[in-house]
């Protein structure tokens, strides 16, 4: 069988639907979705929905029994095949995000292979243009949605990497450029100062070109934070270091 024929099977199967576990076990609830991802009959979907698990955050304390967990574990499987429209709208009415009173929700997905080293020319490039398939699709979503001044995307990162070459290719750096995408972003602009290009320069910690960050972390994060709802008298129990800085907000929100 081709792939063509292949796919078109799968995304014709009926879904392979978990059953509630005796005794709302937890244990068996994950024997039976084990099972699935791995030996069901419609594979693709089952393995799209378990990616879909590892990338949607949902609440801790409302995924601890079978009653909660398994109509999650379906609704994924239900949207394994569909859009970011339906998924974001259906995830963030499930009861398994959690009904705390709260108006804001964060979601996190995880991108990894930034550490290149000797394939940063061709690895780098490769890696952003996910990010930014991905992110043009998500606000595009929020667009259709009609909510995209109510959702913000932003990029965060460990490290970014040295100008100067180590003996396997780029190294650990220290400054890092960051993306924000959404209706409520000031956008269009460069916030923070761009660091002057030379080895052993005025923003280099050494001579390697790993720059000094002009823009902290804290401040990246307080910014958001504030739009998110956080009052100013709050940030430093949030951030313990924003009163080291200027201003705890970049302007980039609206």
């Amino acid at each position: 069988m081709g792939i063509p024929a292949y796919l078109q099977q799968q995304f014709d199967m009926p879904e392979t639907v978990i059953p509630m576990p005796n005794g709302n076990s937890m244990g068996e609830l994950r024997q039976w979705a084990l099972h699935n991802y791995s030996s069901a009959p419609d594979q693709l979907r089952q393995r799209v929905a378990y990616a879909l698990s590892q990338i949607v955050v949902t609440s801790a304390d409302k995924l601890i029994y079978p009653d909660t967990m398994l109509p999650w574990l379906r609704l994924l499987s239900q949207h394994a095949f569909g859009n970011y429209r339906d998924l974001l709208r259906d995830v963030s009415m499930s009861p398994s995000m959690g009904n705390t009173g709260m108006s804001r929700q964060v979601f996190i997905c995880i991108l990894g292979g930034f550490d290149t080293h000797a394939s940063q020319s061709r690895q780098h490039w490769s890696l952003l243009h996910q990010v930014s398939d991905a992110l043009a699709a998500f606000y595009n979503a929020t667009i259709e949605m009609g909510i995209p001044d109510r959702v913000t995307s932003f990029t965060l990162s460990d490290f970014g990497r040295s100008l100067q070459p180590s003996g396997s290719g780029s190294d650990h750096g220290w400054g890092n450029h960051h993306l924000i995408l959404g209706g409520g972003v000031q956008g269009g602009k460069m916030y923070g100062t761009f660091p002057t290009m030379a080895l052993g320069g005025p923003d280099d910690s050494g001579s390697r070109g790993a720059f000094i960050p002009t823009t902290s972390t804290d401040q990246y994060g307080a910014t958001l934070a504030a739009w998110l709802g956080v009052p100013n008298a709050q940030l430093p129990s949030v951030f313990p270091n924003i009163g080291k800085f200027g201003t705890s907000n970049l302007g980039f929100m609206g």
